[in-house]
């Protein structure tokens, strides 16, 4: 039975859209089917409902349904604490956020100045960060610090731009750090007071004044040496020198003074190098002084050597005990020990040779290069094997001992000799109680000289015993016979006699002054007799077919003819002496100019375009050659074992060159526009030709890594010697 329901509002409110049923489902003739009707509610009514049931008036109980309710709630969301899926909130007059999150604030938030909301996205204390009250200010890109107070505890070192009321130069200082400026001395221009301390040199890094980036001065050691080195110099020294696990002693006790000076050494101990390129090349050395430019910058292991002068000892390598004085003294020694050269160039030509002496300009200049046991002195004078003592040059007339009164005696244990072959000999050691005189020679045949003359025993007269011979091997010959032992004292076998002065003798007329066997013609004879008739009544023209010209000598190129002629018919007879001069030798000197000539790896003529350094000698004879080459650096970084070397060369008349070349080794620089070692050849003795073209060749030895080196002054000089 359907029936009316009346329903009333118990308690919540549902707003509904789509139909109610309401069904019997309790009381007396209930039926599954009871619907008494479908109520529809309006939109945007409500249905009031509690507990899903409703009491009908007759007192039995139905149930409200609603269609699609369960799907329908599940498409809703609680009062209490609804959740929403992307919903649009529109623009709600009041919210309050507490605990809303994810609110985007690029997005979500506007009224935002420019830049704040991607300030806002990074993270403080990082660049483009806001800053916060104690949080980390960052790196700012500019600022002005007006109102910035507080103290500047952790502040490094930066750039204020402005600072209120001060410049850069006015800045305030502390005390403190005033006080600790007061204390420092300025970089440019110092001044200090008391005592100035250098630190110890550990390393090229600590305790080390440098010119520039190159090292200038320092005093490194290895820490298991004795120490006490000192380098001074742009390059000196090194440090790597150490006593490589031997005595303390080594690698100790150095000083050198000059660019590149000791710049190899690596045990080499007590030292003392001044001068550029002094020892540049020592290493193991030991107790050597060098001083002056490139004073033995070649010598690598030589012990106890002293060079004084620019270039002495300069090639040294294992040579000992050696004692150079002046520029280039000793120069070339390599190997030789115990040799002493005083004086420019003394013992120019010792290479190998030891226990030699030379005193004077270029003293034993042409000797052998390994000469022994000589002693030279002189300027330029020359010795031609071991143990010989040569004084003085061929100009030397007269030697004296004991001032120029001679008043010293010369003494000899086993005899004064001059040579094997002819001289004097004086024995005194009075065997068989006399003293005696000897010539070198054979005391039997009684050649080569004077053979004995005999003091007496006891004193007394002397006396010649077995006569007084000499035996030239040309047929020369002059005996005088012991006395007593023939008519003629003296007497001449084969030969000629020659003597620079008067023949006098004073035998009384009736004898006559000396006799000739030949009737030959004497050529230029004045005599004022002829077969006692006096000279001034023969007519000239008796002899006129007797006239001759004769030669009477040539000494160096200077010939002297005499001409024997009449005065004219009768009269006396004259001697016309005419002399000329053939062909003296001259000098010749070429000193270069034009543009320097650049050095290559190979030997080539020094080529300067407009004059070169090359002489022709006219004349033949024997010479003396010098040259000097001075080098420059243009740009140029050489590294050690780089040389200049130069040669003497014969250009024609079968070219050839002419002695052994010289050397120089380049300074270790970097990039560097400077002058470069000086190379000379000095007083090479040499026989030329007529017509002898001499020229210099250089070359470089090494490759440079930059630059070039050049030849920019060069001289040539030829003297007759």
């Amino acid at each position: 039975m359907k029936r009316f329901l009346a329903l009333f509002l118990l308690a919540a409110s549902l707003a509904v859209a789509a139909p109610v049923n309401v069904q019997r489902v309790g009381g007396a003739g209930a039926d599954a089917n009871d619907v008494t009707t479908s109520l529809a509610v309006p939109s945007g009514k409500t249905l009031d409902v509690s507990a899903g049931t409703l009491t009908l008036a007759d007192g039995q109980v139905a149930e409200v349904k609603v269609a699609n309710l369960t799907s329908d709630l599940a498409l809703k969301a609680p009062l209490i604490s609804p959740a929403f899926t992307t919903p649009n909130l529109g623009t709600p007059s009041a919210g309050v956020l507490t605990n809303a999150t994810g609110l985007p604030i690029s997005t979500g938030v506007s009224g935002l100045g420019s830049g704040v909301a991607t300030a806002l996205a990074v993270n403080v204390g990082t660049a483009g960060a806001p800053v916060v009250n104690g949080g980390a200010l960052g790196t700012p890109s500019s600022g002005v610090a007006t109102n910035l107070t507080g103290t500047a505890v952790g502040l490094t070192a930066g750039n204020a731009t402005t600072l209120q009321g001060y410049t850069p130069a006015t800045l305030p200082v502390s005390t403190a750090t005033q006080t600790a400026l007061d204390l420092k001395a300025n970089i440019a221009s110092p001044s200090f007071t008391g005592n100035v301390t250098f630190p110890v040199t550990s390393s090229s890094s600590s305790g080390v004044i440098k010119y520039g980036t190159s090292t200038l001065f320092h005093t490194y050691s290895d820490p298991t040496a004795d120490g006490l080195n000192m380098f001074g110099g742009v390059g000196a020294g090194n440090f790597t020198l150490s006593p490589s696990g031997g005595a303390s002693t080594l690698a100790s006790r150095n000083t050198t003074w000059g660019r590149n000076s000791g710049s190899s050494l690596t045990t080499g101990w007590q030292n003392d190098l001044f001068g550029c390129s002094a020892g540049a090349s020592l290493t193991t050395g030991t107790q050597n002084s060098f001083f002056g430019n490139g004073s033995g910058a070649v010598a690598t292991t030589p012990v106890g050597n002293s060079g004084f002068g620019n270039f002495s000892l300069n090639a040294v390598t294992t040579g000992q005990l050696n004692d150079a004085m002046g520029e280039g003294a000793l120069r070339f020694v390599t190997t030789g020990s115990r040799n002493q050269g005083i004086g420019h160039g003394a013992g120019y030509d010792c290479w190998t040779g030891s226990d030699n002496v030379f005193i004077g300009e270029t003293a034993g200049l042409g000797s052998p290069h390994a000469m022994s046991g000589s002693i030279v002195i002189g300027s330029s004078v020359y010795c031609d094997a071991d143990n010989k003592a040569v004084i003085g040059g061929s100009s030397l007339t007269d030697a004296y001992f004991g001032s120029l009164n001679g008043s010293a005696n010369l003494h000899a244990a086993t005899g004064i000799f001059a040579s094997s072959s002819a001289g004097l000999k004086i024995d005194p050691t009075n065997a068989g109680g006399v003293n005696q005189i000897y010539a070198i020679g054979n005391s039997t045949t009684g050649s080569y000289g004077i053979w004995r003359m005999v003091r007496g025993n006891g004193g007394g007269n002397g006396y010649l015993d077995n006569g007084l011979n000499i035996d030239t091997y040309s047929g020369f010959q002059v005996r005088v016979n012991q006395l007593g032992g023939s008519s003629d004292p003296i007497n001449l076998f084969g030969g000629n006699v020659h003597v620079d002065n008067q023949i006098i003798s004073s035998v009384a007329t009736g004898t006559p002054p000396f006799q000739v066997s030949s009737t030959d013609l004497v050529s230029n004879l004045h005599a004022q007799y002829a077969d006692s008739v006096p000279a001034s009544g023969i007519s000239g023209s008796t002899l006129a077919s007797n006239v001759t010209t004769a030669t009477i000598g040539v000494l160096n190129g200077l010939t002297t003819n005499g001409f024997v002629k009449t005065s004219g018919g009768t009269g006396a007879l004259s001697v016309d002496t005419t002399t000329y001069l053939s062909a003296l030798p001259a000098s010749y000197t070429a000193v270069a100019s034009g543009t320097a000539y650049t050095l290559t790896g190979s030997f080539a003529n020094v080529d300067f375009g407009t004059t070169d350094p090359t002489i022709t000698i006219s004349n033949a004879g024997n010479y003396l050659l010098t040259v000097d080459c001075s080098s420059a650096l243009v740009g140029a970084t050489p590294v050690a074992g780089q040389y200049v070397e130069i040669i003497l060369r014969r250009d024609n008349n079968t070219a050839a060159n002419l002695g052994t070349s010289r050397s120089q080794p380049l300074p270790i620089v970097t990039a560097s526009t400077q002058e470069g070692p000086s190379v000379s050849i000095v007083s090479f003795p040499y026989t030329a030709s007529a017509g002898d073209i001499i020229t210099v060749q250089a070359r470089l030895i090494g490759t440079l890594t930059g630059g070039s080196a050049t030849i920019d002054n060069a001289h040539i000089v030829a003297v007759p010697r």
